[in-house]
């Protein structure tokens, strides 16, 4: 499979063959593997501010290549990456990524999953707030609430990357599980937002790298792997 093409085989009805370099948490089948190998024109990129997002050889969790973020110095300038995808079937999606911040205070990263029905979209959003190492989801009236709380630090080392397994429940409109390394989440009480639309991709992913303090934050980010649960 190309890097970044669909793998249609991880789908519940077929058997998946493709191989899993650096696959973290081994669970659900692949549909989708980025590792940033090639350019990145097979994600869309925005932010406030002038952000840089690009390719570089320095750093990778895999293989020779890593997706470079940096936002600007400023506060509340940010760096994002999104893609949607046309999945009809699958219900139940995990999201997993390896990265690494050049500092562990002063920055969010933040991680979203929508789930388009043709009518209605629902989303599920976590951030982690780095500055005081919380993690917190966004509920179903929209409304931040803090699940883990110092409890979250990460390596602010270019050396040293942290992994992230974040998995959602569509069919049943509720979170299921948030791991980051070795600690796992329990989320399945938590209900998603749901809310009526119109024109969205069936699934749509985003990582979002936001500065809080000001200094020059930067994250490199890898193995971006998205799975049917």
């Amino acid at each position: 499979m190309s890097t970044g093409a669909p793998d249609w085989q991880g789908l519940r009805w077929k058997t998946e063959t493709i191989s899993r370099p650096n696959y973290i948490y081994p669970s659900g089948k692949i549909i989708f593997v980025d590792g940033f190998e090639e350019p990145t024109s097979k994600w869309e990129t925005s932010g406030a501010g002038s952000p840089t997002i690009e390719i570089r050889t320095a750093y990778p969790f895999n293989g020779t290549g890593a997706l470079y973020l940096y936002p600007s110095t400023q506060v509340n300038h940010s760096a994002i990456i999104n893609r949607g995808f046309g999945l009809t079937i699958t219900k139940k999606i995990g999201l997993q990524y390896s990265f690494v911040p050049n500092s562990s205070t002063g920055l969010n990263l933040e991680t979203k999953i929508y789930r388009y029905t043709g009518s209605q979209l629902i989303e599920a959003e976590i951030k982690h707030i780095m500055t005081a190492g919380n993690l917190v989801y966004v509920d179903s009236a929209g409304n931040e609430q803090t699940f883990s709380t110092k409890t979250t630090s990460v390596h602010g080392t270019k050396t040293r990357y942290s992994s992230v397994k974040f998995v959602v429940d569509f069919d049943n409109l509720k979170y299921s599980t948030f791991a980051l390394n070795d600690k796992i989440h329990d989320l399945r009480e938590f209900s998603l937002k749901t809310s009526d639309s119109t024109n969205h991709p069936m699934t749509f992913i985003q990582i979002k790298v936001l500065i809080t303090s000001a200094g020059a934050r930067t994250v490199y980010l890898d193995d971006v792997i998205l799975t049917e649960e």
